[in-house]
């Protein structure tokens, strides 16, 4: 049999390490929701996921429009690929390959296609880091005797992440900032693993941009399959034909974003894009007139329906955002939530609220437990 001892760890230490969960402690309580930082689903929050595309694909522009929609301090939503984004907050482009001046344009482009952005009044959260210039200053891993180790610039780049609260963070690109061997399983996987701590000690979502291999092109990999084994999501931009750009010919602006490796979602599925006026907007199907007519008032059904099975379970449901008990956040993780979303839930929430049906009860009123939890009204 074998002896954990024999590596030398003490009870203590082997305890620290290693913490046994039994599944029956799950029973009462609901998973947490995944959430996005985008309204279409591919890029999970407080993850790492990757973004792969070919030279000139467009992933650069692209990710510039996601990291507008996420920083933009405008009233109400904020768009993109005609999708309200679901992160709002603080966002820095590493850019290692596009210097500062053609970030410049591509933010130009974006602001010309939505008169809504002020870049002045807007924009205040949004921060490019320029190290196109300097080899060094651009490495962010590299290797010491066989091991990945970070340099001075990610210890920079995460001092820059705590400091300004960063919400959303895009590295541009894999080949620049990682000086390892990508052949090598090993440090594919400690590379991905570094920038996926990063992700989970501040709660940033981090993507990853990088170009595929020549031997890659129909799935969109590079080097060793650790990177994108690692990260939570792996998404290839690519021509619908999934041909390379050749400057030869002329570029009809078509391309796709396929799921290669999904792990909230379906694998495979697609969201169609169109370049027009210097950026990409969605190109999929609108749906059909009408699409939404008693969405509101399923909301509400759902949400009281779920409310009736939380009481049952005896679990208290509160309507504080910050509250991990937080109602909608709960209900959309719920099988049974008949595919209502989070920001629909939330506004059901409301205007049961308002319409009586909803009221909030205090629970130990005065004392250092006491918390607010939502029931149904009497009779609403």
């Amino acid at each position: 049999m074998h002896n954990p001892r024999a590596s030398g760890a003490s009870d203590d230490e082997l305890i620290r390490f290693f913490v046994l969960v039994p599944a029956s402690s799950l029973a009462e309580t609901q998973p947490q929701p995944i959430r996005f930082v985008d309204g279409h689903g591919w890029f999970p929050q407080a993850e790492l996921s990757i973004l792969s595309g070919a030279g000139a694909a467009g992933k650069t522009t692209l990710m510039v429009q996601l990291a507008v929609a996420v920083a933009s301090q405008t009233e109400g939503p904020s768009f993109w690929l005609d999708r309200p984004v679901e992160l709002r907050g603080a966002v820095l482009f590493f850019s290692a390959e596009e210097n500062l001046n053609a970030l410049h344009h591509k933010l130009f482009d974006i602001a010309a296609a939505d008169p809504s952005i002020n870049i002045r009044r807007h924009l205040s959260k949004l921060h490019f880091v320029d190290v196109s210039i300097s080899t060094t200053d651009k490495c962010l891993l590299t290797t010491q005797r066989g091991k990945v180790i970070r340099t001075k610039a990610f210890a920079m780049l995460e001092d820059a992440i705590a400091r300004n609260g960063i919400k959303l963070l895009i590295l541009d690109n894999r080949a620049q900032i990682l000086l390892i061997d990508e052949i090598q399983r090993n440090h594919a996987t400690a590379s991905t693993n570094e920038f996926r701590a990063l992700a989970a000690t501040y709660g940033v979502a981090v993507i990853l941009l990088q170009h595929p291999s020549l031997s890659g092109m129909r799935t969109g990999s590079s080097g060793s399959t650790g990177f994108q084994n690692v990260s939570r999501n792996f998404v290839y931009m690519v021509r619908p034909d999934g041909s390379d750009v050749d400057p030869n010919t002329e570029d009809d602006g078509k391309r796709i974003l396929r799921g290669i490796k999904v792990n909230s979602g379906k694998m495979g599925r697609v969201t169609n894009l169109q370049w027009q006026a210097g950026i990409y907007v969605c190109a999929d199907e609108k749906p059909r007139a009408g699409w939404d007519i008693g969405r509101p008032e399923k909301a509400e059904r759902v949400f009281l329906k779920l409310l009736a099975k939380a009481a049952e379970r005896k679990r208290d449901l509160s309507d504080n955002a910050n509250s991990g008990a937080y109602a909608p956040k709960i209900f959309v993780a719920d099988s049974g939530r008949e595919g209502i979303n989070l920001r629909e839930f939330e506004a059901a929430m409301e205007r049961l609220f308002e319409a009586g049906k909803l009221e909030i009860e205090v629970l130990f009123p005065g004392k250092s437990r006491e918390k607010r939890v939502i029931r149904a009204a009497m009779g609403g």
